[in-house]
């Protein structure tokens, strides 16, 4: 499935990091992190994590040149 290889690309990177949901907020303050909502729409609508970018999945192919490039490290 696509979202497993996305998934296991992010990790073999180590795009990864296990933290808090405050260390989370601090870091999306500093513009340190990224977080990428990869639902649908419709479950988007019922709420997300305000500054996450949303790609839907099965879209994730013509958005992988949006991502933000001076995150991926």
């Amino acid at each position: 499935m696509l979202i497993n290889s996305i998934v296991e690309f992010f990790r073999r990177k180590k795009y990864f990091e296990h933290i808090s949901i405050h260390e989370a907020k601090e870091k999306m303050d500093k513009g340190e992190l990224v977080i990428l909502d990869f639902r649908i729409q419709v479950s988007r609508d019922n709420g997300y994590i305000d500054g996450s970018l949303h790609f839907e999945v099965h879209k994730i192919k013509k958005h992988l040149k949006d991502l933000p490039k001076d995150k991926l490290q």
